[in-house]
């Protein structure tokens, strides 16, 4: 047997799919200071975490700016140019049973 999502009944007497809400979280990671972004990118894309996709802009301890990207296991950092206000932030979204908060909060902090 596959593993049952329930869905929503409509008004009208019939189902709906599951809200994309019920399924899915989002995490958005505010870095405190500079990070390794290779580091990070490897560290964002450990299955115990729980992400499906992983994206943002951090800035390297040389100043340089870094794009982040992650897509289950697989994991990019390259250098990058962003405007300022999207630099140090991620974006991370995982499925809500299995995203694990507090490790990728741990990871915002250089180190």
């Amino acid at each position: 047997m596959g593993a049952h999502v329930a869905s929503h009944a409509s008004p009208r007497g019939f189902d709906l799919p599951p809200h994309p809400a019920d399924i899915y979280a989002t995490q958005m990671l505010e870095m405190s200071g500079p990070m390794d972004a290779e580091k990070l990118a490897r560290a964002l894309a450990a299955p115990a975490l729980g992400l499906l996709r992983a994206k943002g802009f951090v800035t390297a301890q040389d100043g340089q700016t870094w794009a982040i990207q992650v897509v289950g296991a697989r994991h990019r950092a390259a250098s990058a140019s962003a405007p300022a206000s999207h630099v140090g932030r991620i974006v991370c979204i995982g499925l809500k049973h299995e995203l694990d908060r507090e490790a990728l909060q741990a990871l915002a902090q250089p180190g």
